[in-house]
């Protein structure tokens, strides 16, 4: 049987790739410690946007996201309305690629399953989609563009994230 030596490149890249992980799982247990903790500061701004702003900076510390949108459902309609977008050109994006994953059935399913769902847009870029839910009503849908691929985003980080998106649709649906 023959031995295979790493290359000191090869270990080098084991290390980095280490390092990452634990900087992640470090950022996914910070938001875990958090994960009551929805409003940016309880004296602060209450809106709807303060609280999915706030949400959506704590994703990006989990994900590393290029930017990203909420769309909440408006009353008892089956229709949903862009809530919030981290800045205008991600709500552009969004915009632009909404139809197709309606169409396709991929935001119904992302609503249905209310786990984190991972999809290659038209565009070419890779997309993070998850409910805002609780156990009695889905509040609404949160829209990421991943910067990295999605293969490198860590399981923990999924679950994490399913348990705060839980969390914000009970705060949105107790408003």
């Amino acid at each position: 049987m023959e031995k295979q030596f790493l290359t000191l490149e090869k270990l080098q890249d084991r290390i980095t790739s280490m390092e990452e992980e634990r900087w992640a799982v470090a950022n996914a247990l910070d938001v875990a410690l958090k994960i009551n903790d929805i409003r940016p500061d309880a004296a602060a701004d209450d809106s709807v946007e303060s609280i999915l702003a706030h949400c959506y900076n704590r994703t990006a510390k989990l994900i590393d996201l290029k930017g990203g949108a909420f769309y909440i459902f408006s009353g008892e309609d089956v229709e949903f309305k862009l809530s919030y977008a981290d800045r205008p050109e991600s709500a552009a994006l969004i915009e632009k690629e909404l139809p197709a994953l309606i169409d396709d059935g991929t935001i119904a399913w992302t609503v249905q399953t209310e786990r984190a769902i991972t999809v290659r847009l038209n565009s070419g870029v890779d997309a993070f989609l998850h409910a805002l839910a609780t156990p009695g009503r889905t509040m609404g849908v949160f829209f990421g563009i991943l910067r990295d691929k999605k293969e490198n985003i860590l399981d923990i980080s999924y679950a994490i994230l399913s348990m705060y998106f839980s969390q914000v649709g009970g705060v949105l649906q107790n408003r």
